[in-house]
C-alpha cells in the first residue's frame, strides 16, 4: 500500500463524512459553512457582517456547529475568537 493511496482514501472518508454532515445542517448553517469554506478562518464579528446577520443570531448558530465538531475554534487573538470548519466539512464542500 502506497502512502498516497492512504491519504486518498482519508480523503474520501471524509468527504463522504462532510456530505452526511452538510446534508443534516439547516439552510442558515449551511450559509453559515459555505462562508466559512470562502474565507477559511473568520471571527464572528466578521463572518455576521459577511451574511447580513445580528452577530447574536450567528453566534448562537456557530456555537451550535462548534458544540457538534462541525466547526472549530482556531485561534483566539484579544477578544476575538476565529473559527474555520472541519476537515470533513471542508472536503465536501471542496467538491460543490
Amino acid at each position: 500500500v502506497e502512502v498516497r493511496d492512504v491519504i486518498e482514501g482519508a480523503k474520501n472518508v471524509l468527504t463522504l463524512k462532510g456530505r452526511d454532515i452538510f446534508a443534516r445542517l439547516k439552510d442558515h448553517e449551511r450559509e453559515i459553512a459555505l462562508k466559512l469554506y470562502e474565507v477559511r478562518e473568520d471571527s464572528l464579528r466578521s463572518l455576521a457582517r459577511r451574511l447580513k446577520k445580528q452577530p447574536s443570531t450567528v453566534s448562537v448558530q456557530v456555537k451550535r456547529l462548534t458544540s457538534l465538531g462541525y466547526v472549530q475554534v482556531v485561534a483566539t487573538r484579544g477578544r476575538k475568537t476565529y473559527y474555520r470548519l472541519s476537515r470533513a466539512l471542508e472536503e465536501y464542500i471542496k467538491t460543490l
